[in-house]
Order: C-alpha cells, then structure tokens, then sequence
C-alpha cells in the first residue's frame, strides 16, 4: 500500500503544477487597475487624428486579425491585408481601420508623393465607404466615436487633395475627369455640381479653413458634418466687364465660404464601373445656401466655416485705415458707397452696417461674425454694408447713403416683388448710428429753415448747388426702411468735437475741395441771415458732432417713419444698465431718443459694438424682426 501511495501524490502534485502553471500562461499580460474620468475619456479618444498612433479600436481590429507584428514592419503590406478582409468579410470595422492607417501614414509619409498622395485619397475612399457603403453590413452607428473620427479623416484627408490640387492647378484646370491613385486601383474622379454664384473656374484659389487660425473675433462659427470647408478667393473683374452683381461686391479680392464634398459612387468591395475601380464626384456648396445635402436618402450635415472666410477678406484687403478716410475725404471717392458680402439673394432681408467716425466697415467683424453664427439670421438676413470717408459732414454722407439705398432697391428689385426688401434694417455705430437715423426720418423744411426763410429758388445758385441742397436739406424716410439698431450714437453731438480733438481733426481734414466751395459759397449767402455756427470754412464730420451744431437740435427731434421701430444701445464706462452716464465719448443724454422700441446700456466704452452684450442684444432684435414680419 505505501508503495503505491507514494507515486499517486507525487502525480497529483504534477497534475496541480500543471494547471497552476497553465493558469499563470494564459492570463500572461492582463491586469486592471483603477483610473480618473479624465484620463479614461482622453485615452478613448485617442487615434491618428491627434497623436502618431492608432485608435484603440484600430489597434484591437489589427491584434483580432494577427496583424500587429506585420504592422509594425509594413504598414503598406498591413493595408493591402485589410483590403482583402474588407472585400471578403464586408466588415464595415475595417473600412475605418483603413481609413485611419492610411490617414496615419499619409501624414508621415515623406520621399514618395506618388505614395503619399495613394495614402490620403485611399483615406478619403475608406473614410466614405465606413460612413456610407451599404454593401458593408450594419450600418456604422452614429453614437460611436468611430463615426465622427470617419468624418474628420474624410474631411482633412480631402483637405490635402484640395491643397495639392490647388498648387498643381495648371495640370488638372479644365479636365472634367482625372484620375488618382489608390493603394488598390484608382480613383476616377469628375467635377460636378456646384451651388455657388459663380463657375468655379472663376475663383483664383480655394483656401481650406483649417489651415487658418482665427483670434479676436469671439466665436468661431463653424458647423460639423461632412466635406471641407474652404475660403474661396476671386478677384473682381475689370470695370467693363463688370455686371450688376459686381457692382455691389467690395473692390477687392473676395473671399466666400465654400464646402467641397467628394461623393463616391458604388462599393468599395465591387467595381462599380468597368475601367477603373472607383468613381467619385467633386461637388461645391456655399453653405448659406445649402446646410444639408443627401447621400443614399440620408440627410446629411455640411461641415462649414462662416468665420474664416469672413475674417480673411476683410484682415487681407489693402483697406484704407479710418483716420484717412476723416483726414482725405477726396482719396476716397472712388471706394464710398454701398457693398454686399455675397452677391444679392432674392428673399433674404438686407441687414446695412454703417460705422462711425474714423473707422471702416471691419470694425463691424465681430458683431457680423455673431449675426451670421446664428443658422436662423443666417438663413433671412444679408450683411451689407456703408462705406464712407468720416471726414464730410453728416448731412452730406446722409444723402449718399440715401440715394445709394435707393439705387440697389432699383437696380435688384424694380418691380417691388421681393417683400424682403421692405423689412431693411440699419445698424449703425457712433457717426453711422446718426446717418442711419437720418434714413428713417422727413426733414420737411426743419433743416432750410435753419438757413434761409426764402425759397430756395429766390437765391442764384447753380444748378449743381441747387442739386447739392435739395439732396442734402431735404429728404423723406428710405421707404423699404423698417427698423433701425442705433449703438452709441451722438444723436446730439459729443463733447469730444468741441474740444482739442475736434480741432485738430477739423484743422487736419481735407474735405473735397468741390464740397467746400459748395457750401462756403452757401455760407457767404446764408451768413447774414443764419446761425453762424452753421458754417466753418472747413465743414467736416467732426463739426458736424458738435453739441453747438443746431443741425443736430433739429436733427435728433425730426419724426421717424410711422413703419420704422428703432432701438438705441448705449455704452456707460462705469456701470450697466444705468442712466446719465457715458462711454467717455458719448454721454446717455445725447443716444437717448424717444420712443425707442428698446434701450439697452451695457457696461462699456464707446466701442460697444463689439462688446458680447451688444451682439447678442442685436440678435434678438433681429429674432424679434422676424417674428414680427411673420405676423403681417
């Protein structure tokens, strides 16, 4: 019996060191261990897109398919083995995983561009088909992490292909049809449909918005989905090629929000066509006309950047600076006048932006960079805006914005068919907020008076100084007018002009040496019979702000046009929402107007237009337009 004992625990001792050490082999490696919120979402997140590694779920499809050794010798031999899964299984995963590796390796990819260029559109392909391709299974789900990282490869893969193309333009320009290469065959693509204004051979560049920061202008309005967002650049033709559109666009080299999609057709397990392996369709959007498109019945977000392009036009353009359109009126002439940031759209409203004095229309970037971030403004309102030289007197840039506001209703809707035009509004800034307010007001003779108690007609004028007063001393409300936003507006003069400021800028400004002749020779006549303080032998814009000016006594208490609300927002240096103060140039009791629709006063100085509060507060009056129109 004890010889038999023995052997038997010695075997089961065997046995035990046999499991135990079999146990201990197959869980070689796992462990777990605990973690923070943070580091858990960050490490999910991680893929090619921020970093030089796979995803993690990359990295798990290559561990599942035995392909993690040949990965890190081949990634090129690794994707032509995930191709072959993807034709056998139709397993939508690798679609992605394809995508991602090749995006990956066609970051870092240097010395071959022919294999660069291989990576980046085999990215775009896959990209797509993840997304897309109903031959592959399931469809992707929208809630995975994997569906929006498929977007942003898709979107900033393109994005190189629209830069290389852009700088190798002179070999693709006019093709219809070219063809790039793949990993596994090539890619054949044509130019297709386009909703811009123009013909897309007629842009000098297409810029991709990523390739651009954007600082000091609040919030960026970009919205995500599919396509790249581009700034496209064309320069205005010359002058007699001009057509009405151009005529209304700024002088200067345009830049338009534009989105560029890359629409596959057919699977990428099947050639679609005979001849080549894949089809696609490079198709061009402006966003503010187009949010969606559809892609096998399914709506579709557009990715779209309304900022940039935006910013670009107005930061790149050799725009005079503000100080020489108050010190030489006269190099301004052939640049005044009303413009449109895109070309004229029937049904949208008109929303004109008119600065102040010693600026231009950039100052308004932050408040129209807000009115366009928000999809419904964006969707029935048109930015324009005023450009004028600050230095004439407000009367005179009063009536070039009146005729020219009554030229563009003429020239773009003749017949009176288009009802957006009858709900304009104005927004104006310091200066701009009193010529603006003069667009929604009757002179009568409250002006002449001021002059003369004879008839104009008594006096031996010329006949271009008869034009010049009748324009300028009489007038009626703009009628397609119906609501005007007035921000720190001097509605009865400043301080400021009075002071040292205002005579060293009237003792600087050169006013068109036509104008002065005009209006001292009115002076010479009216002297004896007016308010002297009615004419300087240099009437310029600051003169025109005095608080002495009696213009702007009568000016501020004319009647506005029964059909036009208007709203005042009024900076106070030291505290909001509180009256009987200033912004340090303009004090409460000069923006004050009655029966304003609504007063709003922000905690600011002078500069209100582009103080959060004040954006914000223009939106809603925007908002409430509509509203309102809806109603009637």
């Amino acid at each position: 019996m004890k010889t038999m004992r023995i052997p038997i625990e010695k075997s089961q001792r065997v046995l035990v060191l046999g499991l135990v050490l079999f146990g201990m082999s197959a869980c070689g490696g796992i462990e777990i261990h605990e973690t923070n919120p943070v580091e858990s979402y960050v490490s999910s997140q991680l893929s090619s897109l921020s970093t030089a590694e796979l995803s993690e779920q990359s990295v798990q499809f290559l561990e599942l398919h035995d392909l993690s050794t040949i990965y890190g010798e081949s990634p090129y031999d690794t994707s032509l083995q995930i191709i072959k899964i993807l034709k056998k299984d139709k397993e939508r995963l690798a679609a992605f995983v394809l995508a991602e590796l090749c995006y990956q390796q066609g970051k870092i990819w240097q010395g071959n561009l022919n294999l660069q260029g291989s990576y980046i559109t085999s990215a775009v392909v896959y990209a797509y088909a993840y997304l897309f391709d109903k031959e592959l299974g399931v469809s992707a789900n929208h809630f995975n992490p994997n569906y929006r990282r498929a977007c942003e490869i898709y979107n900033r893969s393109l994005a190189h292909l629209v830069n290389y193309h852009s700088q190798s333009d002179e070999e693709y320009k006019g093709k219809k049809v070219f063809d790039l290469p793949l990993l596994d065959g090539s890619l054949s693509v044509k130019r297709g449909s386009a909703t811009l204004a123009w013909d897309p051979s007629s842009f000098d560049k297409f810029l991709v918005s990523y390739d651009y920061q954007i600082e000091g202008v609040g919030t960026m309005n970009r919205v995500y989905g599919l396509g790249t967002p581009c700034v496209a650049l064309r320069s205005p033709p010359e002058e007699d090629e001009k057509g009405l559109q151009d005529r209304y666009l700024p002088k200067l080299q345009q830049a338009y929000a534009t989105t560029i999609v890359l629409r596959m057709h057919g699977s990428v397990v099947n050639k679609d066509l005979p001849g080549s392996d894949f089809h696609g369709v490079i198709e061009l959007y402006d966003p503010s006309k187009t949010a969606t498109i559809k892609i096998h019945n399914e709506d579709v977000a557009l990715e779209s950047d309304f900022t940039t392009p935006l910013v670009y036009m107005f930061k790149n353009a050799p725009e005079p600076d503000g100080i020489s359109g108050l010190l030489d009126v006269e190099g301004f002439n052939d640049k005044k006048g009303l413009y449109m940031l895109q070309p004229y759209q029937k049904g949208k409203i008109p929303v004109v932006f008119i600065h102040g004095l010693l600026s231009t229309p950039s100052t308004w970037i932050r408040m129209m960079n807000g009115v366009i971030g928000d999809p419904e403004l964006r969707a029935k309102y048109q930015p324009w805006f005023f450009f004028y030289p600050t230095g004439n007197p407000i009367l005179l840039s009063a009536s070039v914005l009146r005729e020219s506001l009554l030229k563009v209703r003429l020239a773009f809707d003749p017949d009176r068919t288009d009802k957006a035009f009858d709900q304009m509004v104005l927004v104006g800034h310091s200066m701009g907020g009193v010529i603006s307010r003069l667009q929604c007001q009757e002179s009568e003779d409250r002006f002449w008076n001021l002059l003369s108690k004879r008839p104009l007609e008594s006096y031996e004028f010329s006949d271009d100084q008869k034009a010049l007063i009748r324009r300028v001393f009489w007038f009626k409300p703009v009628p397609h007018i119906s609501r005007a936003i007035f921000l720190a507006a001097p509605h009865r003069g400043s301080d400021l002009a009075k002071g040292i400021f205002g005579a060293i800028g009237n003792w600087l400004t050169k006013v068109p040496v036509t104008t002065v002749k005009s209006i001292q020779a009115l002076g010479t006549v009216f002297r004896k019979e007016s308010d002297p303080r009615l004419f300087q032998d240099y009437p310029t814009g600051i003169a025109s702000l005095s608080p002495d000016n009696p213009f702007n006594v009568v000016g501020a208490d004319l009647s506005f046009a029964k059909r036009v609300q208007y709203h005042t927002i009024v900076g106070n240096a030291e505290a909001g929402n509180q009256a009987n103060g200033s912004d340090g140039i303009v004090a409460y009791t000069s923006s004050l107007l009655k029966g304003a629709r609504s007063e709003l006063i922000v905690k600011s100085g002078h500069s209100v237009h582009v103080h959060p509060t004040a954006i914000l507060e223009v939106r809603r009056i925007l908002k409430l337009h509509l509203k309102e129109n809806a109603r009637n």
